[in-house]
């Protein structure tokens, strides 16, 4: 049985667990982590990030130049969100995005493909960030290959477990 001591010890842990963790780069003046204040009677309304009234326009995303870019830039365009990893068998990939890109541009549309470098997957990403273009020039695909204008390619984040960017457990947790 959970007493009341217990249960404010789970909720003061899950608070500061969520307080510290780097909910950053979202939109600080839209969204603050940790604990909402509801009223004097209900304290706190969730430990968890509330994404319900976010979208994905919220969140400001590294680039390989270590800049910081808000997504709130792609409103109104049809976007590809991917993660890609220079040496994983996928990289061929990067050769079919271009292609996609103008076959939908040529149709009268907008599209944009913005592509989140991440290491987790049997380490198949190990460079830098201001190292991933070369890498994806001069070896996979490689060829001098070159990204259409519209195939964003952004600094590398983690995906998946304790340290995954908020982007995408924004995506995960929205449907």
């Amino acid at each position: 049985m959970l007493t009341y001591l217990t249960f404010i010890a789970i909720i003061t842990t899950c608070c500061a667990i969520s307080a510290n963790k780097q909910i950053s780069p979202t939109k600080k003046e839209k969204y603050q982590p940790g604990p909402k204040l509801i009223d004097e009677t209900t304290r706190w309304s969730k430990c968890i990030p509330d994404y319900q009234n976010l979208s994905i326009y919220d969140f400001e995303v590294e680039t390989l130049e270590g800049e910081f870019k808000d997504l709130s830039a792609y409103k109104g365009q049809p976007l590809l969100v991917v993660n890609v990893a220079t040496f994983c068998a996928y990289t061929q990939q990067y050769i079919d995005f271009n292609p996609l890109i103008e076959k939908n541009l040529a149709n009268g549309g907008q599209f944009t493909i913005l592509a989140f470098p991440c290491n987790q997957f049997y380490l198949q990403e190990p460079a830098e960030n201001h190292e991933i273009m070369n890498g994806i020039k001069y070896v996979r695909p490689g060829n001098g290959w070159k990204p259409h204008k519209n195939l964003h390619i952004y600094g590398k984040l983690e995906v998946n477990g304790a340290n995954q960017h908020p982007l995408y457990e924004f995506l995960k947790v929205k449907k």
